[in-house]
């Protein structure tokens, strides 16, 4: 909640959070957003705008009270997370860093770490697979339920999963995301954002996840940008009636 509505929704509350951090654990913000920096290149993987800073506010958070929270019953997929790029990469944070983070902890931030970084298909995974599937669904139902055809379907893939990615982390692990254009998108693309809503319903049963409204206006630019980028079409539909005697 604090990490949700005082850092994301507004800014001048870092000051405030800073001194917390330094109360509770001498503030390791400017030391580990240059270890993140140098690590960043060389595992190849990249943030989504300013969610670097959310990610270092976040994991001082976590840091500072996680002898308090349980993350263990949060991964309902039971994606084997330590076979991940990013946990090796969540590894070489606590070694710079000379902290100890339990495993507990550790799933969890590499969680959250892959919640604010952008999927990449082309990088190898455990949760390939997954994540390929789960992009797959969604394209399908939206085009289905949109009587809608994408001639560019692989490269809405990969837009898509890189998306997806992160969105099934932060679903999974309750890690909220604040979409400051949210009511605006579901105010001026009401309809699309309608479809999403609906082909996202048989996401819940498959991967028991259920997509909010902030994650679902993100995915409606990204069906309505390729839509009107001219390479979908609408497949017609027809009406008929069945007369009986």
């Amino acid at each position: 909640y604090i990490y949700n509505e005082l850092i994301i929704k507004n800014t001048k509350f870092h000051r405030i959070i800073d001194y917390f951090l330094i109360l509770k654990h001498e503030n390791l913000l400017s030391k580990l957003k240059d270890v993140i920096l140098l690590l960043e290149s060389q595992y190849d993987i990249h943030f989504v705008g300013a969610r670097i800073e959310e990610f270092i506010y976040l994991t001082n958070i976590v840091y500072a009270s996680h002898q308090y929270n349980n993350f263990s019953n949060m991964n309902r997929l039971n994606i084997p997370i330590h076979q991940l790029p990013e946990y090796n990469f969540i590894l070489d944070i606590e070694k710079y860093l000379q902290v100890e983070f339990d495993e507990n902890l550790l799933i969890y931030l590499t969680a959250c770490f892959i919640s604010s970084s952008a999927g990449n298909y082309h990088v190898d995974s455990v949760d390939k697979e997954m994540v390929s599937k789960l992009t797959h669904h969604v394209m399908s139902r939206f085009q289905y339920i949109g009587c809608l055809h994408y001639d560019d379907y692989d490269e809405l893939f990969i837009r898509l999963y890189s998306h997806l990615r992160p969105a099934l982390y932060r679903l999974l692990f309750y890690i909220s995301i604040y979409n400051p254009l949210a009511l605006q998108i579901k105010t001026e693309y009401h309809h699309f954002f309608i479809l999403v809503k609906e082909a996202l319903k048989t996401v819940t049963p498959l991967f028991n996840i259920t997509f909010n409204d902030d994650e679902i206006a993100y995915l409606v630019l990204h069906f309505q940008s390729a839509l009107f980028g001219k390479k979908s079409k609408q497949i017609s539909s027809h009406r008929c009636a069945i007369i009986c005697d």
